[in-house]
């Protein structure tokens, strides 16, 4: 573990002292600490993630200067030249690392507050069966348009959307009673849109991630 504070005096326990250690201090003399320290019958790994530094020039994704003059939005536009984000096809992004970094953030502060909250994370299969869709009489109602395909056996099956189909479905497998009342469960994933005009850079796309 990593911590820009000073290394600690006198600690005696190896593990606490490189808990401690500092940014430009030689990390081997306590690594080779640790492990002369335990039973070498035992199997240890000494895992340590060291902080990367890497410049600009080596990350993958380049900035630009110019961009096309249909980015309208100055947040399209921005993130494009910045190395954010690049075009796939219209209405879906790579997000390169620099964008992914954002979005990984977020999503780790979005998840300390739903934690915090008692919430549970959990995941839904991104094909949901149209059924599902269909008894909640919202396969035309929904807001937007289902994305649908059909598996080899005949199946079909709408992209995620959104997911509260879902998250109705799995519940209702278990025999919940007011006992196990309250509970909060969410998720993060991917959904399809099949948005007739995507437009706007990131704000009206066609695949996304998204928190339900």
């Amino acid at each position: 573990q990593h911590l820009e504070v000073p290394l600690v005096q006198g600690v005696q326990d190896p593990v606490l002292r490189l808990s401690h250690l500092g940014k430009s201090q030689n990390i081997e003399p306590l690594a080779m600490e640790f492990v002369n320290a335990h039973n070498p019958s035992h199997l240890i790994t000494f895992l340590i993630r060291l902080p990367v530094t890497m410049r600009t020039s080596q990350l993958f994704g380049k900035t630009v200067k110019d961009v096309s003059s249909e980015m309208k939005l100055a947040s399209h536009r921005l993130l494009v030249q910045g190395g954010f984000i690049r075009e796939s096809v219209a209405g879906r992004y790579y997000f390169l690392p620099l964008g992914m970094r954002v979005q990984d953030k977020i999503v780790k502060i979005i998840e300390e507050e739903m934690d915090r909250a008692g919430a549970q994370k959990m995941i839904t299969p991104v094909l949901h069966p149209l059924e599902l869709w269909e008894e909640s009489n919202r396969t035309s109602s929904v807001g937007f348009e289902l994305m649908t395909i059909k598996d080899q056996r005949g199946a079909q099956f709408a992209l995620g959307g959104t997911a509260e189909e879902m998250m109705v479905d799995v519940v209702r497998k278990f025999n919940v009673s007011y006992k196990d009342l309250p509970f909060n469960i969410y998720q993060f994933s991917q959904k399809f849109r099949d948005e007739i005009r995507a437009r706007g850079g990131l704000l009206r796309v066609r695949e996304f991630l998204m928190k339900d």
